[in-house]
């Protein structure tokens, strides 16, 4: 049978005795074999000998009368696997030594359980799939498996040493970095290292990585076809070397977040430091500069004078919070890994999108759910509004909301100017698409309302 990776040919189980003729596949796991064994013993050993091919361990009160102990060695009779020869028995001694910890449960042994499945067979998975896996979460299974307690310091380096294992080391993927950029075809990327100073010393056989920048090609394209806003943030990465990872993100008609660019840079860069230094250094040379600087044309960053629906209709970087839960996980794991999780996560969106846009448009929907729902709640407000028209060449309506009692709310006049695509509450600007002003003044003069709606909202500018 097996078990955890061990070949067991006989009915050998977690908890029994070990004994002469067990065989294993490599030395490693004899190791944990051991070491399983002693932990469920509530005892521990130490080791006589440990080479190429040969491990001898005994109990520290051999010396004492305690006969346990064990000699395994490599064997060319079975296919060079590794088999007990020698086996002392039981221990014959008590432990007085009590801890919450094992000074045999450490961090390899752990992380070595773990993909080997010695613990539960899904943890393995559940970090390939969610490398954010708390440390909580690893003290809590440790626990329920082996009856002690492990240290969040030891938890932490067993989960570091678990992804490392599964998606590679932190250090390698720095040098794979280039290569790995190099094979993606028509993506651009830059990569910006500085020399590696050693003893005061330029070592020129290594380079200082200091930041990266990548987009893919796909990404790129897409944003023609999405809202003309780019929204960038920031979160820390929570891997061997912490620094920070930029996204810069747009979003489509249907309120379909895309990240569209990527860049790993030091937490605080000194540019930035730099640059908040001198602005407010320049802030204080003079009343008149910091007054040029607190007079940047309010549509810059107000939604209330953004007119022309620049934003549409965004106020805050809001989108980036969407993002930073998709990418939780990748915050953990090597640059290269984190590169190859972003390209996941794009691939994953043009499935989403595409095929929800093609369902839409196939059962005649024109433009996105998230639009027609919007639509949907204006058309339903228009019909308690009250519309007048005065002015047939420049389409000028003036549009009165019913006043509801209960609510106290309503009872605003808005003016409509059709031609000019203006409508006083503000919304038709800002969010692209007709309100509930526009929707009743195009009833009275039989437009459809769809007329005003932008080619970022259609499924077929989505597809």
């Amino acid at each position: 049978m097996w078990y955890g990776g061990l070949d067991v040919p006989n009915s050998w189980r977690v908890g029994d005795e070990l004994y002469v003729g067990l065989r294993f596949h490599t030395k490693v796991d004899v190791e944990m074999a051991v070491k399983h064994y002693s932990m469920n013993a509530h005892q521990t050993f130490v080791v006589v000998e440990s080479g190429l091919k040969v491990l001898s361990v005994r109990c520290p009160n051999s010396n004492e009368g305690c006969p346990w102990k064990l000699r395994a060695s490599m064997s060319t009779k079975y296919n060079n696997k590794w088999v007990i020869k020698k086996w002392g028995g039981r221990h014959t001694c008590i432990n007085i030594i009590l801890s919450q910890d094992h000074n045999k449960l450490d961090s390899e042994f752990i992380c070595s359980c773990i993909l080997g499945n010695f613990i539960y067979t899904y943890f393995s998975e559940m970090v390939r799939e969610d490398a954010f896996v708390s440390i909580s979460l690893i003290q809590e299974i440790i626990s329920g498996q082996f009856n002690y307690k492990v240290s969040y310091r030891k938890a932490w380096k067993e989960k570091q040493k678990a992804i490392s294992r599964v998606f590679g080391d932190w250090a390698n993927s720095y040098d794979l970095l280039p290569r790995m950029l190099e094979c993606c075809p028509g993506s651009a990327y830059r990569l910006e290292t500085t020399d590696y100073v050693s003893n005061n010393v330029v070592n020129t056989r290594f380079r200082k990585f200091c930041r990266v920048f990548w987009t893919f090609k796909p990404a790129c394209h897409a944003f023609n076809y999405t809202k003309p806003i780019i929204q960038i943030d920031e979160t820390f990465l929570y891997g061997k070397y912490r620094s920070t990872l930029l996204i810069a993100t747009t979003q489509d008609g249907n309120a379909r977040v895309l990240s569209i660019a990527f860049a790993v840079v030091d937490g605080y860069t000194t540019c930035k430091h730099n640059f908040t230094m001198r602005l407010e250094q320049f802030r204080e040379i003079s009343i008149e500069i910091r007054r040029w600087i607190d007079g940047i044309s309010l549509e810059k960053w107000s939604l209330a004078h953004d007119d022309q629906g620049r934003r549409y209709g965004h106020m805050t970087t809001n989108l980036f919070e969407v993002v930073n839960k998709i990418l939780k996980g990748a915050r953990n794991l090597p640059i290269t890994a984190l590169i190859k999780c972003t390209y996941a996560r794009l691939v994953e969106y043009f499935v989403q999108r595409i095929g929800q846009a093609n369902a839409e448009l196939a059962v005649g929907q024109r433009y996105c759910t998230k639009l027609m729902d919007a639509m949907q709640n204006n058309q339903e407000e228009a019909t308690s509004h009250f519309v007048r028209r005065y002015d047939n060449e420049a389409a000028r309506f003036e549009v009165e909301e019913a006043f509801n009692p209960i609510t106290e709310r309503g009872g605003h006049t808005s003016t409509v100017l059709l031609n000019e695509r203006k409508c006083e509450c503000g919304a038709f600007q800002a969010y692209r698409y007709s309100c509930s002003h526009v929707i009743v003044a195009c009833a009275y003069v039989r437009i459809d309302p769809l007329t005003y709606v932008v080619a970022a909202h259609s499924n077929a500018y989505i597809k």
